[in-house]
């Protein structure tokens, strides 16, 4: 029986669309999952409908979201369909996934952002050669000012970083998809932050040097967020949510997130990144709350100097 971690550098090796690191670690997860489900690692025999059904429930009854479960499983079968068409095995695959309730992003309040950039400035000791302060709250004024993605943004380079000119120039090929680069101009508040944070080594080069993986990262975010007294729902308190954060704020405050993140459709970014209660709220002039008849126009000072 051949196994299917015997194809898979082949498969990798000849799909345009897989070329990314990340793409494959995926890949490599869903069928390590698929394996436990099996009970042993998968072979071609095992690319079965009735077989990848039974994965989907039974990656439902160990806790998983539709939408995680159904990505899982259209990574399992896209290797079959791959390996169906190379003659590996005799089948294609015709099973059905999951019907996936509709998404509904969550941002930050003003207040739990505050919150969230007050814990920053309070953590202790040291990540890689850096203050546990200084990496949170900088890496957090990234986001605020960015909206930019976790992995690019633990990928970014000092020399991505033009303090100078108040810069930054993130590279296609360390952005999802690997197609589309973008260039930020960077507040005045982040810049004095990485000209502190750059006065530490780097051996990488990265601007947030780190010693453990990404895996630990998404843990201790995790912990940073709850010590700040915020919700921690499952798969909802990373920093994907200060993405949304971002962009529900400058459509709140009448831009075009859609423009901002460069998506591919206006529907992108109402189904995955508007918190539509807080911008609705927001063009009313009732959320957040001010005393202050001359609220700052910026998207980015709307917070003032927080952290």
């Amino acid at each position: 029986m051949t196994l299917v971690s015997e194809l898979l550098p082949l498969y990798f090796s000849t799909n345009i669309k897989i070329r990314h690191p990340a793409t494959r670690t995926h890949y490599k997860r869903s069928f390590r999952q698929y394996g436990d489900y099996l009970g042993h690692p998968p072979t071609l025999d095992d690319l079965d409908d009735d077989t990848l059904t039974g994965f989907l429930l039974w990656s439902l009854s160990h806790g998983l979201t539709e939408v995680t479960a159904n990505q899982r499983a259209k990574q399992v079968r896209a290797f079959w369909e791959w390996a169906a068409r190379r003659r590996q095995v005799e089948k294609f695959p015709t099973l059905k996934f999951l019907d996936e309730p509709e998404q509904m992003p969550v941002a930050y309040t003003p207040q739990q952002v505050e919150q969230l950039f007050a814990t920053c400035a309070k953590q202790t000791g040291y990540i890689g050669p850096s203050p546990s302060d200084l990496w949170w709250l900088s890496q957090h004024w990234w986001l605020y000012s960015t909206g930019e993605r976790t992995e690019a943004t633990l990928l970014l380079s000092r020399d991505h970083v033009d303090l100078t000119n108040q810069v930054a120039r993130v590279p296609a090929s360390i952005r999802k998809g690997g197609l589309k680069s973008m260039a930020y101009k960077l507040p005045n508040r982040l810049c004095e932050l990485l000209a502190e944070l750059f006065q530490y080594p780097s051996r990488s080069g990265l601007v947030w040097e780190r010693n453990f993986g990404v895996s630990a990262y998404y843990h201790r975010y995790k912990r940073l967020v709850k010590a700040a007294g915020l919700p921690t729902p499952r798969g909802k308190c990373g920093p994907q949510k200060m993405r949304i954060t971002v962009f529900s704020m400058i459509e709140g405050l009448g831009g075009d997130a859609t423009a901002f993140a460069r998506h591919s459709s206006r529907q992108v970014t109402d189904e995955s990144y508007i918190d539509q209660a807080l911008v609705l709220a927001m063009r009313k002039g009732v959320w957040p709350p001010s005393t202050n008849p001359e609220r700052p126009k910026g998207w980015r000072r709307w917070f003032g100097r927080a952290g």
